[in-house]
This record gives structure tokens, C-alpha cells and sequence, in this order.
């Protein structure tokens, strides 16, 4: 019997990543890690499913700005058109280069501003996110996309409180953001306040019912509550609908045990500990494992 304590102290693996775009909606860790953003998780950090997981593409909704008469539009777009090229490359430090080349011929371009915030965060330049995802909203105060990459660099920083006013904003701005929610399903996780965190990822489900992340952080949270069956079904479901995910075997692995289902439970760590070869929780799943076998 491994215990509701475990859940307590590896919970917020699910927020999501943060968005790429104006509106462009991956738990370390939703984003939240991605867990999304974002996240890519007290403990006392949040981690995100981490699954940071991918998030669908949009067209933006930025609010046009004017560009100067002196700086050419084209070539300013041209650079952008590079750096999304880059970025969805993963090559994250041409990405920035190009956005840069992109923002200097026009500093009014909000875009480029929240797709550089994207490329900083996933080379963990968070503070430099931070500052862009500002002047984005300085330019485009309603941008939503601003808002929630923004919500995802504060929660990489620590600064969960302002992430979760940030991704509240979102909802406000735009009622249909699941990440929005999830995001602050995640930071409930990692507050220790579970209720909160079923509270708000039941929104996102109510809007996107195949929101695998959703499930995910409803699946830990029901699991930190010590509704085990209600746990498995929610992460069996965010597997299915998600089945890259591989941290979830992890929370499997835990759910199992705590049903007393030791062979699912040892085939579900030892599924984690052979996708995952980095995870933090690796240590802890190797304990377990040997605790289950040697039962």
C-alpha cells in the first residue's frame, strides 16, 4: 500500500505550455509541464504532466497595430514567418534571432513579441518571457495569448499567485481558453488543494471533453483526495485520449497500488521508468517498484 502522501508530493505533472501565437493555445512540469505550459505543479515548486503538452494552432486576434511609415512591414513579417518556421523546429535560438529581427523593424509587432516569450520559455529563459509577454500586453491589453504565456513564465518563476490572476484574466477574456483552467487546475494541484483543482478542470472538460490534460489533473487531484477508482478512470481516459504521454503510467502506477492492483501497479512503473529516462519522480517510482516486488 503505497499511500495518499505520494500523490501529495509528486501531484501537478499536467500544465501546459505556454501559447505561440495570439491565440494559439503542452506539469518542469503545465507549461504544468507544457503538466502544459503549463504549464510543464506545494511541492514546493510546481512541475507541469509535465507534460509542458502541444497545443492546437489558432489565427491571432490580435488587435492590428500601426506600424510606422519608416519600417518596412514586409521584411518585419518575413522574419516572423522565420522564426515560427524555427521554432516549430525546436531550433528555439534561431527562433529568438529571427523574432528579434522581427520586433526591431517593428516594435509595435504583437505577435512576435508572444512568439519570442514562447521560444525564451523553452530554453527556460523565463524572465526575458516574462518581459515580452508585458510589452505584448502593453501593446494588445486583450490579447489572451498574452495573458496565458504570461500565466505560464510567473508559474515557472514562482509566482503563482500572479499566474493564477493571469490565467483568470484569460477566462475573462476568453470564456472557451481550457488551458486557462487547466493551468489553474495545475496550481491548485500544487497548493495542496485538490477540490479547487477538480473544481476548475471540470470547466475545461465542460467545454473540450476530449481535453486529455483535464483529465490528467483531475485524475491526480481525485487521487490526492483518495478517490482511487475515480482517480484511474480519469487517468486511464487522459492516456487514451493522449497515449505520448508517458508520465501518466507514473500516477497509473500509484493508482493501482493504492487499489491494491500490484501487477497493474508494477507494469505501470516499469512502463514509466523504460519511457522515462530524466523524470524526477524516477527515483521514487524505482523505490515503489521494489517495494511492489517485493511484496
Amino acid at each position: 500500500f503505497i499511500g495518499i502522501s505520494i500523490f501529495m508530493l509528486t501531484a501537478c505533472s499536467t500544465s501546459a505550455p505556454p501559447v505561440t501565437q495570439a491565440v494559439e493555445l503542452d506539469t518542469s512540469h503545465a507549461t504544468v509541464a507544457l503538466p502544459t505550459v503549463v504549464p510543464e505543479t506545494v511541492t514546493p515548486k510546481p512541475t507541469s504532466t509535465s507534460a509542458p503538452t502541444t497545443l492546437p494552432t489558432s489565427i491571432s486576434t490580435a488587435t492590428p497595430q500601426p506600424v510606422p511609415p519608416e519600417t518596412n512591414a514586409s521584411e518585419a513579417m518575413d522574419y516572423y514567418i522565420l522564426g515560427r518556421m524555427a521554432a516549430e523546429e525546436g531550433e528555439y535560438e534561431l527562433a529568438i534571432e529571427k523574432f528579434s529581427l522581427a520586433v526591431e523593424i517593428d516594435p509595435l509587432f504583437v505577435d512576435a513579441y508572444i512568439n519570442r516569450s514562447h521560444a525564451y520559455n523553452a530554453v527556460g529563459e523565463y524572465d526575458l518571457a516574462l518581459a515580452d509577454c508585458d510589452r505584448a500586453i502593453e501593446l494588445d491589453p486583450e490579447n489572451s495569448a498574452a495573458h496565458l504565456n504570461r500565466g505560464a513564465n510567473n508559474f515557472h518563476l514562482g509566482n503563482y499567485e500572479a499566474a493564477l490572476e493571469d490565467y483568470a484574466n484569460v477566462i475573462v477574456l476568453d470564456p472557451n481558453e481550457i488551458y486557462a483552467y487547466i493551468n489553474r487546475g495545475d496550481i491548485f494541484l500544487s497548493f495542496g488543494q485538490p477540490e479547487n483543482a477538480v473544481e476548475e478542470v471540470n470547466q475545461a472538460i465542460e467545454i473540450d471533453p476530449l481535453a486529455s490534460d483535464a483529465y490528467a489533473v483531475r485524475g491526480i487531484a481525485n487521487g490526492m483526495l483518495g478517490q482511487y477508482p475515480e482517480a484511474l478512470a480519469d487517468l486511464e481516459l487522459a492516456l487514451e485520449l493522449q497515449p505520448t504521454n508517458s508520465s501518466l503510467y507514473y500516477f497509473l502506477g500509484l493508482t493501482h497500488a493504492n487499489l491494491g492492483n500490484s501487477e497493474r501497479a508494477i507494469a505501470n512503473f516499469e512502463l514509466f521508468l523504460e519511457t522515462n529516462p530524466d523524470a524526477p519522480t524516477r527515483p521514487t517510482a524505482e523505490r515503489y517498484l521494489e517495494e511492489l516486488q517485493g511484496e
